[in-house]
């Protein structure tokens, strides 16, 4: 018990300096949106179209050929708008964005006719297929993780998922257990004493989930099986925000065997059975 304990408090240690380390290197937790916009009637490309992302202070403009980049995006859910003078605004809402993955967002823009400008709002679709990704991948949002029911760590989470099993460990495909990979905010987030990945993290504390299955690149070394991506949530300048939970059990016996005050009981005996408290345990193990 005390060394599950110890193992457990080590593990939560390494979590919370992992996290602190991730906070000081939130660049790598990042993503990259790129798309076209072009006019409504005629198909052409519009230059000098202004993208951005509300509520940040990203953004970009078209280029001649009315492509658009914008870098460094944090991971997360966005809404995108494209405007440009003579045309109505256009938004585009539940925008994915993933850790090292390029999102792409279109806009076509409608001639502006009256004075009054019109905003146009769209719901994005996601992307079904990631070009630069040669494996197969499932991300999972902070959403979808909030309606799971009963579940308060990672672990819990991925074991509920297809072709991933929890034995002590998490398995991706029936692979080895040191064959699975748990990266946090692009840091590796492993068990030195048992050389395996750990996924004890809370899920409160995460923003997005990556689980890539087989065919992963050279960059992850000798994980094999599966990577599993996570990005921890960042904080927000509209307040404070945070999380409670709580779980209890029915009442009963909470050790196995005789009853603690129970007087036969190995603890007891040797102090109050007569047979045993004047002449010791060993001579009356040779008595018998």
């Amino acid at each position: 018990m005390i060394g599950k304990l110890k193992g457990l408090f080590s593990s939560s240690l390494i979590f919370c300096l992992f996290l602190f380390i991730a906070s000081l290197s939130e660049i790598s937790a990042q993503g990259k949106i790129i798309g076209k916009v072009t006019d409504e009637s005629t198909g052409e490309p519009l230059f000098g179209a202004n993208v951005i992302i509300l509520n940040t202070y990203m953004g970009a403009a078209t280029d001649v050929d009315g492509d658009y980049i914008i870098v460094n995006v944090p991971v997360g859910v966005y809404s995108i708008q494209a405007s440009m003078i003579g045309n109505k605004k256009v938004m585009k809402t539940n925008v994915i964005v993933s850790e090292n993955r390029t999102t792409r967002v279109d806009f076509t823009l409608e001639e502006e006719t009256s004075v009054l400008g019109e905003d146009v709002v769209v719901t994005a679709q996601r992307d079904i297929l990631h070009k630069e990704v040669s494996s197969s991948q499932t991300i999972i949002g902070d959403q979808q993780i909030k309606e799971a029911a009963g579940v308060r760590t990672l672990s819990d989470f991925l074991s509920t998922q297809a072709a991933i099993t929890n034995d002590k460990y998490l398995n991706i495909r029936g692979g080895l257990a040191s064959e699975t990979g748990t990266m946090v905010n692009g840091l590796t987030f492993v068990n030195q004493r048992s050389g395996k990945s750990e996924s004890l993290i809370p899920t409160s504390a995460i923003e997005q989930v990556s689980v890539t299955s087989g065919g992963m690149n050279a960059e992850y070394g000798d994980f094999r099986s599966g990577i599993i991506n996570v990005t921890a949530k960042t904080g927000s300048n509209d307040g404070y925000h945070g999380s409670f939970s709580f779980s209890r059990s029915g009442a009963h016996q909470k050790r196995f065997g005789k009853s603690i005050t129970d007087p036969s009981i190995n603890i007891l005996r040797t102090h109050l059975d007569p047979d045993i408290a004047f002449i010791g345990p060993a001579e009356a193990a040779e008595r018998g």
